[in-house]
């Protein structure tokens, strides 16, 4: 079902030379009804139309007090379904924690919005915006879906999944590409998880030789880990080198 205003549609049913304002419309749910000035009981400005809807427009000139009986034939075209969805993000997208967040092509996120079809590319248009309105607008404030860059500034905490959890929230616009001009629009809710807090200073270790003297000695790097970072839920890893960290 759709709710519609039926005045919207008279202006489409008049053919020139005649005019919107020769004519005083009325609306009904039956052939008869109209021929007996039995008017629909529904507000037409905001009226529940479904297939299965019987509207007729009743056309009475002004001037001569002929009318003319119309069916307005009701056709409700699906729109996308698509859905909102929730992808995490870590700080290291661009292989550097700088609190930079960098998503190569948002394109990438098509078949979580859509699932269960085939051939997006030839059913949709996906286009990209800061906000629901702009969406819904389809104007020209859209957002490149490649090397998509935002920051910590642009983060909002909560609600979802919790408080304690940062977002930041663009708008994704579906466009069927039949004709019909349905279209949707859903919410892409990045959940970030942010760099960890680590301290400016590097922990030193120093152990002395063991009796050997082979330049070797055993180290417990967990000694040090609060020396590197207090920030709750955090667990650690050791690698020998930074790019094998990173990687």
């Amino acid at each position: 079902s759709k709710e519609v205003n039926l005045e919207d549609y008279p202006s489409q049913m008049i053919i020139a030379p005649a005019s919107l304002s020769d004519f005083n419309i009325s609306y009904h749910n039956s052939r008869t009804n109209a021929v007996k000035n039995i008017n629909l009981s529904s507000d037409i400005t905001h009226y529940t139309a479904t297939p299965a809807s019987q509207i007729w427009l009743k056309f009475v000139n002004k001037t001569t007090g002929c009318y003319i009986i119309k069916k307005l034939s009701v056709t409700i075209y699906s729109t996308p379904k698509a859905q909102d969805i929730f992808p995490e993000v870590c700080d290291e997208t661009d292989g550097k924690l700088d609190g930079n967040y960098i998503i190569p092509n948002l394109d990438i996120y098509k078949n979580q919005i859509i699932t269960g079809e085939s051939n997006l590319e030839l059913l949709y248009t996906f286009s990209y915006y800061n906000n629901m309105a702009d969406a819904n607008a389809k104007n020209a404030n859209t957002i490149s879906p490649t090397n998509y860059t935002f920051n910590e500034t642009n983060l909002e905490s909560g609600p979802y999944p919790d408080p304690d959890c940062y977002t930041h929230t663009i708008f994704a616009r579906i466009d069927k590409q039949d004709n019909t001009g349905c279209f949707s629009v859903v919410a892409i809710s990045f959940q970030i998880n942010k760099k960890v807090a680590v301290h400016a200073e590097q922990p030193e270790i120093l152990n002395c030789d063991e009796s050997d003297n082979d330049g070797k000695s055993n180290f417990d790097l967990t000694t040090v880990q609060d020396q590197i970072s207090t920030t709750l839920g955090v667990s650690f890893k050791y690698y020998p080198t930074k790019d094998d960290a990173q990687n």
